[in-house]
């Protein structure tokens, strides 16, 4: 049975998915590269824990679903904390 990896991630107009996304092989010639479902999320498995921000976003992958949950859950509360924040200086 193929690993199963997890991730999320968010840029300037937000959280991709409010739960961590599954990601599975699904090219037998690239075996680094998982794929969601739908395929539009995908996972370096070597680059596993890494936040990336070069690119406009903030990502993290892990094996274990429990630690993307957490940092989902992280930093579903700072944006919560940031729209408060806005909403009461106007």
């Amino acid at each position: 049975m193929d690993k199963i990896y997890y991730g999320n991630m968010v840029n300037l107009s937000g959280l991709y998915s409010e739960n961590p996304v599954k990601c599975y092989l699904q090219d037998e010639y690239n075996k680094n590269i998982y794929w969601s479902k739908d395929g539009n999320f995908d996972i370096d498995s070597t680059k596993l824990g890494r936040i990336d921000d070069k690119n406009g976003y903030v990502m993290f992958t892990s094996e274990n679903e429990h630690d993307v949950r957490m940092w989902t859950e992280g930093v579903l509360s700072a944006m919560l904390m940031l729209k408060r924040w806005v909403k009461d200086k106007d």
